[in-house]
């Protein structure tokens, strides 16, 4: 990554830097995300190209070293039961994924004279996209196939977040004129500005309130927009060339890669996105809400609430009550949470979701179509 200008801001948020270890793995860390069902992070280094996993006491060890020395990563994204990593700086870069089961790399989607690829996120169809930032272009994969989906206006795009509200892609344009939040409609392919940020624009996410965060490489701060984008402030600050930020929902904190320190910043947020203790009155009762889309094509977003913590289990079933796949088995704070279930090796068919805790549970059909 460019080094910037730098205009230091302090800001007194509470923040727990990454450990002090004997040995740090860290190598300009670019991604962050948590792999709720083996209770890890896993952690993308720009600087040599492998992946990195952190328990919950921050202990460090290497998930892959597939791709050391062969391309910097930069982007993570949990995909089912599949790690994806945005691999280049080298020739046939692309897209790798990796089994979050065995650390294998399983295949490389090669993306034909790709820039650099950044950031990956998928809408509710399960449909991959991926921003190019030295190309300002942004692709799209489906079944591994990538296709160029749009070239113009984007202006060295950097982070990218699905919005599910309103089927759309926020991306940031780092060259564009204020350095815009970009809005792609998935509906009609159409691009828009939504408001400038005027930051040195970097790492994109929402918390569970749809309040959005954005990195900012030049003022080594995360500044917080509310869901309507109307008012910002900063979130936190004394970071180190702050990479792709992202939100774990199931501890409830922003994650911040400092890409010069080699480090990552863990940041409480509550409930309602404001540091403290102010949050929105936690659910009443335990349910499992509609998924949506229903029908499905590729993947489903299944969305359950707790009214207290618990230890639960989600699995989707066949028919004849065969198991298809678990997608949590762990404990969850009290909240809505939601997951994604994707598709890609089942039949057309109905489907099961299963919800349980303690003594109690509760079903929800689901219908794939191909």
């Amino acid at each position: 990554m460019p080094p910037r200008l730098k205009i230091v801001l302090f800001v007194a948020v509470l923040i727990f830097p990454s450990f002090c270890r004997s040995q740090n793995l860290l190598s300009n860390p670019e991604s962050v995300v948590y792999d709720s069902l083996r209770q890890r992070y896993l952690v993308s280094n720009w600087g040599d190209g492998a992946i990195v996993q952190m328990t919950g006491t921050y202990e460090q060890s290497y998930f892959s070293t597939a791709l050391q020395g062969q391309f910097q990563l930069a982007g993570l994204y949990i995909y089912g039961d599949t790690l994806l990593a945005a691999a280049g700086n080298a020739p046939n870069a692309g897209i790798a994924a990796f089994s979050l089961e065995s650390s294998e790399l399983l295949y490389f989607v090669v993306i034909p004279d790709i820039g650099l690829p950044n950031d990956i996120a998928s809408d509710s169809a399960g449909n991959l996209f991926l921003t190019d930032y030295w190309g300002s272009r942004l692709f799209k994969i489906v079944n591994r196939v990538p296709s160029l989906y749009m070239d113009t206006g984007l202006d060295y795009p950097n982070g990218l977040m699905y919005d599910p509200r309103y089927h759309r892609l926020l991306v940031l344009s780092v060259a564009g004129p204020g350095a815009p939040i970009l809005e792609v409609n998935l509906t009609d392919s159409t691009l828009s500005s939504l408001i400038p940020t005027y930051l040195a624009t970097d790492g994109i996410a929402f918390d569970a309130d749809f309040n959005l965060y954005v990195s900012d490489w030049n003022g080594d701060l995360v500044v917080k927009y509310d869901s309507s984008l109307a008012n910002s402030s900063v979130f936190s600050s004394s970071h180190s060339d702050p990479a792709d930020i992202y939100y774990d929902r199931i501890h409830g904190q922003l994650c911040v890669p400092n890409f010069s320190s080699h480090t990552v910043d863990f940041v409480p947020i509550s409930p309602s996105g404001l540091p403290g203790d102010q949050a929105p009155d936690l659910p009443a009762r335990f349910s499992l809400l509609s998924s949506h889309p229903n029908p499905f094509n590729a993947s489903a977003n299944i969305v359950f609430q707790l009214s207290q913590a618990a230890e639960i289990s989600l699995a989707i079933y066949s028919p004849s009550g065969k198991l298809v796949s678990t997608l949590l088995n762990e404990w969850r704070l009290p909240g809505s949470h939601e997951v994604t279930f994707a598709a890609p090796n089942i039949a057309s068919g109905i489907y099961f979701c299963h919800l349980r805790y303690d003594n109690i549970s509760a079903s929800r059909k689901l219908i794939l179509l191909r």
